[in-house]
């Protein structure tokens, strides 16, 4: 994945009129008003030792500071842990 890219979903898991997922993979639309609990979990790695990386949401095109995750690959070709947890 390329520095400064968008997170691709390659597929989705419910498919009605509330959530849809845009035909890039990028972009997530919720139609329905409310609070939305969004939990993102996943693994970032490098070949090289004390690779950073980071990972934010963007709501409607504006970065959402409380949901941000940085990290450092502790190891060359190792995963290490990336999430973060918030309400919109």
């Amino acid at each position: 994945m390329a520095q400064n890219t968008a997170v691709v979903f390659d597929r989705q898991k419910f498919n009605d009129c509330r959530v849809q997922l845009n035909n890039t993979g990028d972009t997530i639309t919720i139609s329905t008003p409310g609070r939305y609990l969004i939990h993102f979990d996943g693994i970032a790695g490098s070949d090289t030792v004390d690779t950073a990386f980071s990972l934010q949401l963007y709501v409607n095109g504006v970065a959402q500071a409380c949901a941000r995750s940085t990290t450092i690959t502790p190891l060359a070709s190792n995963g290490t842990s990336i999430a973060f947890n918030t309400l919109i």
